[in-house]
């Protein structure tokens, strides 16, 4: 049995005991790609076509931090762990996450050294 997928299953495991001890929270992404606007010189418009992919994926949220964040232009920080193989998307600062009905910016990230797992920290202004 190779280490892979050793890992593979170990994780599967994990992510059962997360979900039954309601660790796990739900988070959803919304990513919109806009196609090139185009000029109609007939009718003055700027045609222009949008399409969204949705995203959900479970987490582990760790910390809030809120009050005096000097560093940070967010007024509470929260610290999320997310299993890499959850994420079918392209990570990057910036992103918005809704939990629930709040809506959490990444702010950081970082890929842990076996690429298992992502170590997210979310802001809220």
């Amino acid at each position: 049995m190779s280490i892979n997928s050793t890992i593979n299953k170990e994780l599967i495991r994990i992510e059962k005991i997360l979900s039954k001890s309601g660790l796990y929270k739900e988070f959803s992404y919304t990513d919109k790609a806009y196609s090139e606007t185009t000029y109609n010189p007939i009718t003055g418009d700027h045609d222009s076509t949008s399409a969204s992919t949705d995203y959900t994926f479970n987490a582990v949220t760790l910390d809030q931090k809120g009050g005096s964040l000097e560093e940070s232009s967010y007024s509470i920080l929260m610290d999320i762990i997310v299993m890499a193989a959850n994420v079918t998307f392209d990570m990057r600062p910036g992103l918005e996450f809704t939990l629930g009905t709040q809506v959490w910016n990444v702010s950081t990230y970082k890929l842990n050294p076996g690429n298992s797992a992502y170590e997210i920290t979310l802001g809220r202004r």
